[in-house]
């Protein structure tokens, strides 16, 4: 009797064990249902092309799509320029982007940071948006420029994606470097 009683105590034990030791189905965290997505992509990539060609490569790490599916919502984006000849140009850091899906522009927001891809130039700005059909940066706020001999402060300017062909219409500043 004592052993039917301990096969039967151990036979619940394990069964209760098991149960215990089961991993929770995996879930969308709250700050994602947060955002009111539809879906919701982690570790993203996006090649975007012109005439075949690799315009820009759009890394994120996650992807917020919303239910018209216009627009896409990205955070920690890494934006990578490249040229004609599919050579690459620059490349963009920023804390979050709106990628727009049907025209290819993209705004970023949150120490935005466009650095060409040979170091010789940087420009820093809090917001920027890239027309993809013009293949121009733009920002509208306060900017940062840093060339190899100057430093440009002001708070308009438009520029190729290369940073090489660039018009600042509203100067604060510029500082000559040794």
């Amino acid at each position: 009797m004592n052993r039917r009683l301990a096969a039967v105590v151990l036979a619940s034990s394990m069964s209760a064990l098991a149960c215990v030791a089961e991993e929770p189905p995996e879930t969308v965290g709250l700050e994602l249902l947060a955002e009111g997505a539809d879906q919701v992509m982690v570790t993203v990539q996006h090649f975007m092309t012109r005439e075949g060609i690799r315009r820009a490569t759009v890394r994120a790490d996650t992807a917020y799509v919303m239910d018209d599916e216009s627009t896409v919502e990205l955070r920690h984006v890494r934006l990578v320029f490249f040229d004609n000849e599919g050579v690459e140009e620059s490349v963009l850091t920023a804390e979050s982007g709106s990628y727009h899906m049907q025209s290819g522009d993209m705004d970023a927001a949150g120490s935005v940071v466009v650095v060409q891809s040979d170091g010789a130039q940087r420009l820093e700005t809090e917001q920027l948006a890239y027309d993809a059909a013009a293949d121009q940066l733009r920002s509208e706020t306060p900017f940062v420029f840093t060339q190899p001999d100057r430093v440009i402060r002001g708070s308009s300017f438009t520029s190729d994606p290369s940073l090489e062909n660039h018009q600042v219409d509203e100067f604060s500043s510029v500082t000559d470097v040794d």
